[in-house]
């Protein structure tokens, strides 16, 4: 089971770029809360916020794809819609409507009208949760914060997470 538990989006407006003091202040903070370890990114504006956090010791990585490792991505998350297998805040309309109109043109998936940011944003963090629990249980033998375990309160001071997408 995958839990996006939450999505920020930052997005332009006319003659108004976004704010990337802003946004790096944010991921710093959700960060250091959360206790964050790995953070991804697109690569459209994000040398700057990885050199930051890298600079304060958070793994972070431009973490392009190419056509056939986005085409496993978004079939990997396909199988998780179909089978229940995760849940994404009910206040992303925007994230959901992104995921629905996407189409393949060619050898790209492609987006109309809706953008495909948030999608490949949780579509990036579906495909790579699995894998980082896994490294995480296997690399420090510690048991790993779930979602679930916070939930029920079994956790000790903020949430730990192993993996951020930007």
């Amino acid at each position: 089971m995958v839990i996006v538990d939450g999505l920020i989006t930052w997005e332009p407006r006319a003659n108004t770029p976004v704010d990337m003091i802003n946004v790096n202040e944010t991921l710093l903070k959700l960060a250091r809360y959360y206790d964050i370890r790995h953070v991804t990114f697109d690569k459209w504006n994000s040398a700057g916020s990885i050199q930051m956090l890298q600079n304060v010791g958070i793994h972070a990585e431009d973490l392009s794809f190419s056509s056939a490792q986005q085409f496993s991505m978004y079939r990997n998350l396909k199988m998780l819609v179909y089978n229940n297998m995760i849940q994404i805040p009910g206040e992303q309309e925007g994230t959901i409507k992104e995921l629905k109109y996407l189409k393949v043109a060619g050898n790209r998936i492609t987006h109309d009208t809706y953008g495909k940011d948030r999608a490949d944003a949780v579509a990036a963090a579906a495909w790579s949760a699995p894998g980082e629990v896994m490294a995480c249980a296997e690399l420090t033998r510690n048991r790993c914060v779930s979602v679930q375990d916070f939930r029920m309160g079994l956790h000790r001071g903020p949430p730990q997470r192993d993996s951020l997408s930007a």
